[in-house]
């Protein structure tokens, strides 16, 4: 999954910028972003990355709460690096055509430290609840 990386590193400075950025534009960080990892790996997907991060962002709320239900715990208290884990495999278990084991493996082994075990439960709920979870979502909407 070759745009893991640069989703996750747009989302980072995206949600975390640094102190003399107020209002960090995702557009110019997806450009910057895709010219350094196109220049590491030709065959990224840029759709997929822009795509990914564009409706991570777009379903902040929504991945919050759904993420907040599966880790049974505040959003408050999970570490701001550690959320944006959990966003982008959330968003991509149960929006995207990967397969759930391979989503849930990439994004844990991204992961550094302790907090490698609570993604991967929380993520593996999602996972396991994904189809309540799609179908809530979609009474929501309605």
């Amino acid at each position: 999954m070759e745009l893991l990386r640069p989703t996750l590193a747009v989302l980072n400075r995206f949600y975390t910028p640094s102190s003399g950025s107020v209002n960090p534009n995702v557009k110019l960080l997806l450009s910057r972003e895709l010219d350094r990892s196109r220049a590491q790996s030709p065959d990224l997907i840029h759709g997929g990355v822009t795509r990914t991060d564009y409706d991570v962002i777009r379903n902040d709320r929504l991945l919050g709460f759904i993420i907040e239900k599966a880790s049974g715990r505040k959003l408050k208290k999970i570490q701001d690096h550690v959320l944006i884990y959990l966003k982008v495999g959330a968003y991509l278990l149960l929006y995207s055509e990967h397969p759930d084991y391979a989503v849930v493996n990439e994004v844990v082994a991204a992961v550094k430290g302790k907090a490698r075990s609570f993604v991967n439960a929380v993520l593996r709920n999602i996972a396991r609840d994904k189809e309540k979870i799609l179908h809530d979502v979609q009474h929501l909407s309605a």
